[in-house]
């Protein structure tokens, strides 16, 4: 049987409206605004699993949960519509963050405890060769701006790739050491290679997880 304190898996959207090099996901590149599920729908799973299981806590399994200003919006209206406090872990975008900065504010709102941050380069080069070339100019700075906005609110995940186009061992120690001073990254959780083919070359790379934000007791 399922427990209260069990976290359950829901599906908001299926696929990805972007592409980046590296991914290698089915249904990426959809159109924005389409394979979403209807709000009443989402709404009546979260109560049914409520009342049955006493369920409050999930894990948006969604590629890219904040990929939309509305898609966030409808989220928020469906927590503050129940009778309960929805909380919930999902992947976001963090330049959508910054390009829609009222995210910031809904999404611990509507119930956001962890994220997860592809940000997968501080480095300009490597993170313009797989398609997040906003990470490499400006992350390390909203990070911190981030930090401020939600203090203890939620915290976060970290995905960096190690081995990209241009990357640099000395600067990436550089930049764990900022985010550990600034207590952002507190520890690697996981490491995973991974094979990439970029511009006709193969890149044997390794993939890390950093829990941030130094928060780790949310979820």
């Amino acid at each position: 049987a399922i427990r209260p304190y069990e976290t359950l898996s829901i599906e908001i959207s299926r696929g990805c409206i972007f592409k980046c090099k590296f991914c290698q996901f089915p249904l990426i590149g959809r159109k924005k605004g389409t394979n979403i599920r209807r709000e009443e729908d989402i709404r009546t799973e979260l109560l049914q699993n409520y009342e049955q299981f006493g369920t409050t806590k999930y894990y948006f399994s969604d590629d890219t949960f904040n990929e939309s200003l509305d898609k966030v919006q409808m989220i928020h209206r469906i927590s503050k519509s129940l009778p309960f406090e929805l909380e919930y872990v999902a992947y976001l975008r963090i330049d959508l963050l910054a390009s829609n900065p009222e995210m910031i504010t809904l999404l611990p709102e509507s119930g956001l405890r962890s994220a997860f941050f592809g940000i997968e380069s501080f480095q300009a080069q490597g993170s313009k060769a797989i398609g997040k070339g906003w990470n490499g100019q400006y992350a390390k700075d909203f990070l911190l701006k981030l930090k401020e906005k939600w203090k203890d609110k939620t915290n976060w995940w970290m995905g960096m790739i190690v081995g990209l186009p241009g990357w640099n061992k000395e600067q990436e120690e550089l930049d764990l050491h900022m985010q550990l001073n600034y207590k952002q990254a507190v520890e690697i959780a996981e490491e995973q290679a991974i094979n990439v083919l970029l511009d006709g070359n193969k890149y044997d790379l390794i993939k890390k997880r950093f829990l941030a934000n130094s928060v780790s007791d949310k979820f």
